[in-house]
């Protein structure tokens, strides 16, 4: 279904079914995701090579990143222009969760840095795979002016996805082995439930149902043609990301090595509550608010200042409640940045034809923003310590808040987005 039958008359009402649907799915990927690589990993990188843990974690993120960076788009390209009669998204998400499982369980298996880098790249590049058809859902199939209320629905799974996932994976510390098979059943079923209460209609009449080398080659390129706003939103998301990755790549080593804190598990399940209910409550609060209001700039540019003055508190003290402190107010500002900036995103898509590849572009950000948080967190936890760390994780934040400030949102043809300028 395109665009712009998902704005018509007939579809105006709220998508229940996909809000929950985005609720349920995104989470269950995300959980996975982030309780692996951000807790599991590097306990069973510190627990083979104690002495290299910090320059090791900064080599995973890199090379499984910059593999889950291309399947990202691949499989968003490749949804764009498949034709079933379970739809364009559907197939790729429920493969992606299944095979994402077998490989979680590979991934139990492995007892080597080697083995682990291998399977865990695996696991990325179709844990990405599933990312970009399951979003683009929001663009083909809800109105514009419903956009921020579906778009909470999205990052509050995101929120759910991210905390939880490092709270279950901090019990598991002493039992790596079952934790990642544990996240293997969460993916699956997670994703199999999300396509089935989506319940996203064939798309075998929707024009274009001949593929072509040209077709899909069109699907990988970078948009050119009204696509400064897309791009301006795109570094934003980038810079918010390498902030956040420097912090959530190296926590477990922050709790440890930073904070000194006996009980890291106490501390790491601390934090996940924290950052859950705060992101959670002001998701419900900031999408819909966007909805009313009309704004949408505005509540990412303050997300990302709140964020930023967040981010710097630990930098202050060593004191773990100064810490938790500083989780709270990020907490906030990711739960308005989670719920309205997908909505910003969704806003200056150049094409509606490509729009889980551009999406997928879109989501580069995800991959490499991570990545070189985490290689950033590297060098300055070697140079100037974790002071430094805090500190330089603020300051990118605010340059992001700039760039996020400078986008404009411009009147599509049916004239259903904002107008130029909307904050």
């Amino acid at each position: 279904m395109s665009l712009n039958s998902a704005e018509s008359p007939t579809r105006s009402s709220m998508p229940w079914r996909l809000a929950i649907a985005l609720l349920i799915g995104p989470a269950c990927w995300l959980m996975p995701h982030q309780g692996v690589a951000m807790i599991l990993i590097p306990q069973k990188i510190a627990d083979i090579d104690p002495n290299d843990k910090v320059t090791l974690v900064a080599a995973f993120s890199s090379v499984s990143m910059i593999i889950g960076l291309f399947f990202n788009i691949l499989f968003g390209a490749f949804s764009d222009v498949t034709r079933t009669r379970f739809g364009k998204r559907t197939p790729w998400i429920v493969g992606g969760s299944i095979i994402s499982a077998v490989l979680l369980y590979g991934l139990s298996t492995a007892s080597s840095i080697p083995s682990l880098l291998v399977w865990w790249c695996c696991c990325e590049a179709v844990i990405n795979g599933v990312a970009a058809p399951m979003i683009a859902q929001l663009s083909d199939r809800v109105p514009d002016h419903r956009k921020g209320t579906v778009s909470a629905c999205y990052g509050i799974s995101q929120t759910i996805g991210n905390q939880i996932g490092i709270a279950v994976a901090s019990l598991y510390l002493d039992n790596v082995r079952f934790g990642i098979r544990t996240f293997a059943i969460v993916a699956v079923i997670g994703g199999l439930t999300s396509a089935v209460i989506a319940g996203e209609p064939s798309n075998l009449a929707e024009r274009g149902h001949h593929v072509s080398t040209r077709i899909l080659l069109r699907h990988f390129i970078p948009p050119t043609q009204n696509a400064s706003n897309f791009y301006k939103a795109l570094i934003s998301k980038f810079l918010m990301l390498v902030s956040a990755g420097m912090t959530s790549s190296y926590l477990l080593y922050i709790a440890t090595d930073y904070l000194h804190e006996p009980n890291r598990q106490s501390l790491l399940s601390a934090t996940a509550v924290i950052t859950l209910t705060t992101g959670i409550v002001c998701s419900l609060i900031a999408g819909p608010l966007s909805d009313r209001l009309g704004r949408t700039k505005a509540p990412v540019v303050m997300a990302l200042l709140i964020m930023a003055v967040g981010s710097l508190l630990p930098a202050f003290s060593d004191d773990g409640t100064l810490f938790l402190t500083g989780m709270s107010v990020v907490g906030i500002g990711m739960g308005i940045h989670a719920s309205v900036d997908q909505k910003l995103n969704l806003l200056v898509l150049p094409d509606p034809a490509t729009t889980a590849k551009d999406l997928g572009i879109m989501n580069t950000a995800n991959t490499l923003g991570t990545l070189c948080g985490s290689l950033t967190a590297a060098y300055i936890i070697g140079a100037w310590g974790y002071h430094g760390l805090f500190i330089m994780e603020c300051l990118i934040m605010c340059v992001g808040a700039v760039f996020a400030a400078c986008v404009r949102i411009n009147h599509r043809s049916d004239g259903t987005s904002s107008a130029p300028g909307n904050a």
